[in-house]
C-alpha cells in the first residue's frame, strides 16, 4: 500500500512540468554551491577530486534510474550534503573555541549554511576553525557590504582575535555592535556571554560578573548562568587583592565578605534547582568559600562529599591543599596541589601556593617555575613576580629579579618589593646606586625603620664616591654611631668605609663581621676587593675562594669568579685562572637552565608569549645553546611569527648540523608559510628539511609522517627537554 502510494505521488510530481522545471534548476543551484563551497576552501587539488566523485555519482544516479526517481533523490541528497557541510564547520568551530576558553564561549546555530556569505569571509572562519587568526583577519578587513554590519561579522572577528590573545581588541568589536542588533535573544546571549569570555581572559572578573548578571536579567538559560556567576564570585574572593575593583565589589557592592559568600550559596543553590549534574562543583565551590572564611571543619566536609560524587575535579584537590597548607603540611600539600594540575582545568591558585611552599623549602629552581606558571595563567598575581624576585636575589641573578620586581611594582607600590630591588640594583653589573637609592627611598615612605635608613647610607655613600667625596675619621664616627653596636650590621658599616675611601676602616668592620659569622660569603667578598686595593692578591683569593665555597651552587655570583680570575692573573698563576673560568661557564649554564626550564613549563601551558620572554632570557646568559633556540622558535611558530622561528632554527642548525629536531620543526615552519601564502616557494624547503630530519634520525617518525602527506593541518612542533 505505500509502495502505491508513493509512486502514485511521484507520478502527480513528475506530470507537472513546473515543479520539476523548478526541482531541476534546484538542483543545478546546489551542486554550484557545492563546487564554489569546495573552491573557495582552498584544499589545492582536493576539490577537484571530490568534485569529479561527485559528479560521476550524480551521472551514475541518472543513467541506473528513471528519470522521475533520480532528480528527486539528487535534489534531497544534495541538500543533505550541503547541511551536513554546515554542521561539520560548526562542530570543529565549537571544538576550537572550547580549546581557547572552555566552558566560556557559546556559539548560536549558523544563521545560514553558506547560501548567502562572501567568499572572504567564508574563508576567514575556515582559517578560524583550522587555527589560524591572521589570516583570518586579513580575509575578515576585504570583507565587504552588508556583511560588515552583521553581528556574525564581529563575532567572528572576535573569535580570531581571541585566538590570538587579543582580548582587549575583541572586547572592542563587539562593542562596536550597536544596541539595536542585539534585540534578538540568540544574539543577544552570544555577545554577551562573548564579552564575558574577553573579560575573563583580561582578568576583569568585575565586568564578566556584570555580564552574567545582565544575561539572568533577562531570564536566558538560568540554571547555567546561575552557576557561572557563583563561579566568577569565588574566582573574585581568590583574587581579590590582585584585581582592581574586586575588593570593592566584595565590601562596598554587598557590605561585607560574609554577605558576598552568602550569595555565592543563593547562585549555586538555584543552579541546583535547574540541574542536579552540577552538585559536585557546587559542593567543592561551596567548599572552597568556606576554607577563604578559615571555617575548615565545614570546608573539608563539603570538599569530601564533592569528591565522592567526582573525584576527578580539580578544585577539590585545590582547596584541600590550600587547608594543608595554612596546617604547615607542606608534604600533602604538595600532593593535593600537584594532583590538582593533572585534571581538566587550568587555574593559577595551585601553582602559587605550590611557589611559595617551595620558596620556603629553598628549592628555588621549583618555585621560581611554578611562579611562572601561575603568572601564565593570571599574570596579575604580583606577589608570583615577588617570589621570583626573591629566588633570583638569593640565586645572585640579580638582572632577572630586577625584572620580576619591576612587574610587580607595575601593579603594587610594596615596600619590601623597593628594598629588594634597590639591593639587586646595587649589587649587579654595573652598580646601579642612584636607582637603589631612589627605591629605598620609596620604600621607606611606608615603612621606616633603621634597616632601610642603613642601606640609604649605603647606596648615598656609593653615589658620593662616584664623584670623588672623602670622609675622616671623625665625620665617619658619627655618621655609623647609631649602628656601630650592632655586630650583624658590620658588612654594611665596611661598604659605607670603602665608598669614602676609609681601607683600614672598612678592613676593621669585615673582620669583625667574619668573626660573628666566618661563613658570610659577602664578608669575604668584600674583604677581598680591599685587599686587592692594598696589592695583597694572594690573602685576597684565599677570600674570594671562601666566598664561592660558603655559596650554595644555586646562588654562585658570577662576579666572585670574575675577581678571583683577576687575582690569579696578577700572581701569574695560569692554571687556577682556566680552572675559574671554566667554573664561571657553569655558573652561566645553570642560570641559562633556570629560564630554558621556566620557559618548557609556561610553553606546555600554551602560553607561547611568555613562554617566548624565558627562552629570551636563557639566550642572555648563553648563546651557545640549540635547544633553547629550538624552543624560542616553536613559541614563536604559535604567535604566527613564522620567519623569525626560522631565523631561530637556522641559528640552532648551525650550532649543532646534526640537530634533526630544528630541521623537524624547520620543515613545520617552511610547510606552514607555504600555505598561509607568505612564502609560496617554501613547500620544496619544507620537503628537504623533513629528509634531512629523517636522515639524521631514524626514530623521528614525525618527520616521515610528514613527509609523506605534506598535510599543514597534521603539524606538530617539538620542543627539545632534554
Amino acid at each position: 500500500m505505500d509502495m502505491q502510494y508513493c509512486e502514485a505521488a511521484l507520478a502527480q510530481f513528475n506530470s507537472n512540468l513546473g515543479l520539476n522545471l523548478a526541482n531541476f534548476i534546484l538542483s543545478l543551484f546546489c551542486l554550484a554551491l557545492i563546487f564554489v563551497e569546495w573552491y573557495v576552501s582552498g584544499k589545492s587539488g582536493v576539490p577537484a577530486l571530490k568534485a569529479a566523485v561527485l559528479l560521476g555519482g550524480i551521472v551514475t544516479l541518472f543513467v541506473c534510474l528513471p528519470l522521475r526517481y533520480a532528480l528527486p533523490i539528487t535534489t534531497a541528497a544534495l541538500f543533505a550534503l550541503l547541511l551536513c557541510r554546515g554542521v561539520v564547520r560548526y562542530g570543529k568551530k565549537a571544538e576550537l573555541m572550547e580549546k581557547i576558553l572552555p566552558d566560556e564561549i557559546e556559539l548560536p546555530p549558523p544563521a545560514d549554511l553558506g547560501f548567502t556569505v562572501s567568499r572572504e569571509f567564508r574563508q576567514a572562519e575556515d582559517c578560524v576553525v583550522e587555527g589560524r587568526p591572521r589570516e583570518a583577519i586579513t580575509h575578515l578587513n576585504n570583507c565587504r557590504g552588508r556583511v560588515l554590519a552583521e553581528p556574525r561579522y564581529a563575532i567572528c572577528y572576535a573569535d580570531a582575535l581571541m585566538l590570538l590573545g587579543n582580548y582587549k581588541g575583541a572586547l572592542g568589536k563587539l562593542n562596536d555592535l550597536p544596541d539595536g542588533r542585539l534585540k534578538k535573544k540568540r544574539v543577544f546571549k552570544n555577545v554577551m556571554v562573548k564579552r564575558a569570555a574577553c573579560y575573563h581572559g583580561l582578568n576583569d572578573y568585575v565586568n564578566e560578573l556584570a555580564c552574567y548578571d545582565a544575561i539572568l536579567a533577562r531570564g536566558y538559560k538560568p540554571e547555567k548562568y546561575f552557576f557561572r556567576r557563583g563561579r566568577v564570585k569565588v574566582r573574585i574572593l581568590e583574587v581579590r587583592d590582585c584585581v582592581p575593583g574586586a575588593a570593592e565589589v566584595v565590601d562596598q557592592v554587598f557590605g561585607s565578605q560574609e554577605a558576598f559568600i552568602q550569595s555565592i550559596f543563593a547562585d549555586f543553590d538555584k543552579a541546583l534547582g535547574y540541574d542536579r549534574d552540577c552538585e559536585a562543583a557546587v559542593l567543592s565551590y561551596k567548599g572552597a568559600c568556606h576554607i577563604h572564611v578559615q571555617e575548615y571543619k565545614t570546608g573539608l566536609e563539603l570538599l569530601a562529599e564533592s569528591q565522592k560524587i567526582n573525584p576527578y575535579f580539580a578544585n577539590t584537590y585545590i582547596y584541600i591543599g590550600l587547608h594543608c597548607y595554612h596546617g604547615k603540611d607542606f608534604d600533602r600539600a604538595i600532593k593535593a596541589l600537584g594532583k590538582s594540575t593533572d585534571y581538566e582545568g587550568i587555574s593559577d591558585v595551585p601553582f602559587y601556593y605550590l611557589a611559595k611552599i617551595y620558596y620556603e623549602k629553598k628549592d628555588y629552581d621549583q618555585a621560581i617555575r611554578c611562579a611562572s606558571q601561575a603568572l601564565a595563567v593570571f599574570p596579575q598575581r604580583w606577589k608570583c613576580f615577588r617570589i621570583q624576585g626573591d629566588c633570583y636575589k638569593n640565586m645572585v641573578m640579580y638582572t632577572d629579579a630586577i625584572a620580576c620586581y619591576t612587574k610587580a611594582l607595575s601593579q603594587t607600590q610594596d615596600a619590601d618589593c623597593y628594598s629588594s630591588r634597590a639591593i639587586c640594583y646595587y649589587n649587579g653589573t654595573p652598580k646601579a646606586s642612584a636607582n637603589a637609592y631612589r627605591d629605598i627611598c620609596e620604600a621607606m615612605k611606608s615603612k621606616d625603620c633603621p634597616a632601610y635608613r642603613l642601606r640609604a647610607l649605603i647606596y648615598r655613600s656609593e653615589m658620593e664616591r662616584k664623584k670623588g667625596v672623602k670622609k675622616g675619621e671623625a665625620e665617619l664616627d658619627e655618621m655609623l654611631s647609631p649602628y656601630k653596636g650592632n655586630k650583624q650590621d658590620s658588612n654594611e658599616l665596611g661598604v659605607i668605609c670603602a665608598h669614602y675611601g676609609a681601607v683600614e676602616h672598612a678592613i676593621f668592620y669585615y673582620e669583625r663581621g667574619l668573626e660573628h659569622d666566618p661563613t658570610n660569603s659577602t664578608l669575604h667578598y668584600n674583604l677581598a676587593l680591599e685587599l686587592k686595593k692594598l696589592g695583597e692578591f694572594s690573602s685576597a683569593a684565599e677570600h674570594l675562594q671562601a666566598a664561592i665555597a660558603n655559596s650554595p651552587p644555586n646562588a654562585r655570583d658570577i662576579k666572585y669568579y670574575k675577581e678571583l680570575i683577576d687575582c690569579y692573573r696578577e700572581l701569574n698563576d695560569s692554571d687556577n685562572e682556566m680552572n675559574t673560568l671554566l667554573q664561571m661557564e657553569e655558573v652561566n649554564h645553570f642560570c641559562a637552565e633556570i629560564n630554558r626550564k621556566n620557559g618548557d613549563a609556561t610553553y606546555h601551558l600554551k602560553k607561547y608569549r611568555a613562554a617566548a620572554a624565558y627562552y629570551r632570557a636563557a639566550l642572555r646568559y648563553t648563546d651557545s645553546s640549540p635547544a633553547v633556540c629550538n624552543n624560542l622558535a616553536c613559541a614563536l611558530y604559535y604567535q604566527e611569527e613564522y620567519k623569525e622561528a626560522v631565523q631561530q632554527l637556522n641559528r640552532a642548525v648551525r650550532m649543532n648540523k646534526n640537530y634533526a629536531l630544528a630541521y623537524h620543526n624547520l620543515g613545520s615552519c617552511y610547510l606552514r608559510m607555504s600555505t598561509s601564502g607568505s612564502e609560496r616557494t617554501a613547500a620544496d624547503k619544507a620537503a628537504e628539511s623533513y629528509r634531512t630530519a629523517c636522515a639524521l634520525d631514524k626514530g623521528l617518525t614525525a618527520s616521515a609522517r610528514m613527509l609523506a602527506h605534506m598535510d599543514p593541518q597534521d603539524i606538530q612542533m617539538m620542543i627539545d627537554e632534554g
